[in-house]
């Protein structure tokens, strides 16, 4: 039983893939009915004129003619097997007086003998009962005379299996024209309209022009592209449409016109591609009636900030050499017009720039409210700095400084600062465009001055400012102001001390300060351990402070001025104070402002020349890094008052010892007699 069931399901799929074949098998032998061969491929092969299709058609010499073939096929057996033609092949013959043009509206398949031998294969195309199929070309006459144009067609015709042909042909007779002419058809229209050199003089070209269908007419008659000969504006006359063409025929160009106002007259002009390259490059104005170079350049507007503008007139095109003034407006009164960029420069509101070629303009606008914020954060209020070092652990009621300072200055602002100066007393002595903004304040020999204010002002890229101000005191003499400094630390240490009775801790701190006023030197040493991050850390173990060179943090040049010299004397540059953070090893390269060059730390230079002198200190690390400081030499003729960097130490020290001895010495008499007695 199973084995039957396993046959019948075999024998049904079977059955099931011949019934299509079988089907279709049947469909091609319906009945015998016998087709008509002569009559199952219906062929035409027409010429348009006017409009119309017609078989025969008499021309002048230099025409084009458009022909069109049309298929048709007929099932001529009723109920027969036949129902459909494939693999259709149109072979067209033309005559010696004919040219092909090679804008067929299907491309041929071969083109055979010169151009008179026309196939076009069309394998994908089947064709049912009373479906059709047409093609066109155009040919241009190039022979007077009577010319017969032949095509055949042949297919297969299914399911017969056979082959159907048919052919037929169209007449041209070609006569000499009464003047020359060249034809095209400027409307779309399917007819071919004419420009007659109606003077037969060709050296002016085309100079009337004929419609026969009166389809299209001239807008404008004129030589369009400077060749001194005539070319047409016309209007093809398509309904509801404003549409101009151009028409040089003496070139064979004919190209769409662009309505626009280039010169901004409001009247437009007629732009359009003389030269068949792609690009417009004329146009006809008709308010002067004239060809002008259509030659433009585009105007590119940005905006940095805040705010609008307006153009006169307005556009983004302009014509070679135009005009146009730019008006930059504030709609927002936090935001005011700064300045032009870009191809146009200065703050003149309007302006009027010449368009020569393309250009960009940058309006800037500056926020008008004032965000730029200064501090100056060295000196700090009061504190105490010795040559540059901050005494730490004393606190004063004003700031304190003796000898040289560098003054720092944190300045910030929503916009870029661009600039900070720095003021003594009400006088500019200095201005940083740097981001690390400082000065180094020297004072000279003579200045008995104690009382200064400090005063830097920041400005930001749209001439906002700030300030800050710090009030200090200040001298230069070392050798008094160390006096000073024992007798304050000698202070500090008593008030402190006052609330304690262990007198021989009293004792102690007496014979420690006159072991210090025995040694001048030990004051120096004691002060130099207070360094901060102004000094070089060079003598510090590098070896296990170097990072990595990804890492790498540039040099600090510190070039120590100012300088004073007198001429023919020697000057002390001393670039000592540079560093690096990363302990790295640095080298020196001095220019010195007269043509000569050093690369030592220290050393003494001699100027032939009495001036001023901007001297620049460049400092580099072992990864390339480098830092720039500039400073001044002053070097006047006559002996003048030198900075005192170059004073001998020796000489500090001396009077040092003998002025910590004699303080240290009163401090003894003063705690005995206060404490022992």
């Amino acid at each position: 039983m199973k084995k039957m069931l396993t046959t019948l399901v075999v024998i049904l799929t079977i059955t099931s893939l011949l019934i299509p074949i079988g089907s279709s098998y049947a469909e091609c032998i319906k009945n015998d009915n016998n087709p008509n061969p002569e009559e199952t491929i219906e062929l035409k092969k027409q010429i348009y004129q006017e409009g119309n299709l017609v078989n025969e058609i008499t021309k002048e010499n230099g025409s084009i003619l458009r022909f069109h073939i049309k298929i048709i096929y007929h099932d001529t057996d009723g109920d027969g097997i036949g129902y459909k033609i494939k693999n259709i092949r149109i072979t067209d013959f033309l005559p010696e007086g004919l040219k092909y043009l090679n804008n067929a509206s299907r491309d041929p398949t071969e083109i055979l003998e010169n151009g008179s031998k026309i196939i076009w294969k069309l394998d994908e195309i089947h064709l049912y009962d009373n479906k059709s199929y047409f093609l066109e070309f155009d040919t241009k006459i190039i022979k007077t005379g009577v010319f017969k144009n032949h095509v055949n067609v042949t297919a297969i015709e299914t399911c017969y299996g056979e082959k159907r042909y048919k052919n037929t042909s169209a007449t041209i007779i070609s006569i000499q024209a009464e003047h020359d002419f060249v034809t095209k058809d400027v409307d779309y229209d399917l007819n071919f309209e004419k420009a007659i050199d109606y003077n037969d003089n060709y050296s002016d070209g085309y100079e009337k022009y004929e419609d026969e269908d009166n389809s299209s007419y001239v807008l404008k008659q004129i030589d369009g592209d400077y060749d001194g000969k005539i070319d047409y504006f016309i209007d093809p006359g398509i309904d509801g449409k404003i549409i101009i063409k151009y028409w040089d025929p003496d070139d064979d160009i004919l190209k769409n016109v662009e309505i626009i106002d280039v010169d901004y007259d409001d009247t437009f002009e007629w732009v359009y591609d003389s030269d068949n390259d792609g690009e417009k490059d004329k146009y006809y104005d008709v308010d002067d009636q004239k060809i002008h170079d259509y030659i433009v350049h585009k105007l590119n507007i940005l905006i940095d900030g805040v705010g609008e503008y307006e153009l006169d007139p307005d556009g983004i095109y302009f014509l070679d050499g135009f005009e146009v003034e730019i008006r930059a407006i504030e709609n927002d009164n936090s935001w005011i017009f700064s300045h032009y960029e870009g191809d146009l420069k200065g703050n003149v509101n309007p302006d009027t720039i010449t368009m020569d070629k393309e250009k960009t303009i940058i309006l800037v606008f500056k926020n008008n409210s004032n965000d730029v914020e200064v501090k100056i954060i060295r000196p700090m209020e009061n504190k105490f700095y010795w040559n540059n070092i901050e005494i730490p652990f004393i606190n004063l009621k004003q700031t304190k400084v003796i000898g040289w300072v560098k003054i720092k200055a944190d300045a910030t602002s929503k916009n870029e600062i661009e600039k900070v100066e720095f003021y003594v007393d009400n006088k500019l002595k200095h201005t940083d465009k740097d981001s690390e903004y400082s000065y180094n304040w020297y004072l000279k020999p003579i200045d008995l001055k104690n009382n200064y204010t400090i005063k830097v002002v920041a400005y930001d890229n749209f001439g906002n400012i700030n300030s800050d101000t710090i009030n200090l005191t200040r001298t230069r003499f070392p050798a008094f102001f160390k006096l000073q400094i024992i007798s304050l630390i000698i202070k500090i240490i008593k008030d402190r001390m006052d609330d304690y009775n262990n007198y021989d801790i009293i004792k102690k701190i007496i014979k420690w300060f006159v072991i210090v006023g025995i040694s001048g030197i030990g004051i120096n040493s004691l002060l130099k351990t207070f360094k901060t991050d102004d000094n070089n850390p060079s003598d510090q173990d590098s070896d296990d402070s170097k990072r990595h060179k990804d890492n790498n943090n540039p040099p600090v040049a510190d070039s120590g001025g100012t300088y004073e010299a007198i001429l023919g004397k020697p000057v002390f540059f001393d670039g000592s104070e540079s560093y690096d953070p990363d302990y790295d090893s640095i080298t020196y390269s001095w220019d010195l402002d007269d043509g000569n060059y050093e690369n030592k730390k220290t050393f003494e230079y001699v100027y032939d020349k009495p001036g001023e002198y901007t001297v620049k200190l460049t400092v580099e690390d072992e990864h390339g890094k480098k830092d720039t400081d500039i400073t001044k030499v002053n070097v006047i003729e006559q002996k003048g008052l030198i900075s005192d960097r170059s004073e001998d130490d020796l000489y500090w020290y001396i009077v040092t010892s003998l002025g910590v001895g004699l303080t240290s010495l009163l401090s003894v008499l003063f705690f005995r007699r206060r404490y022992f007695v």
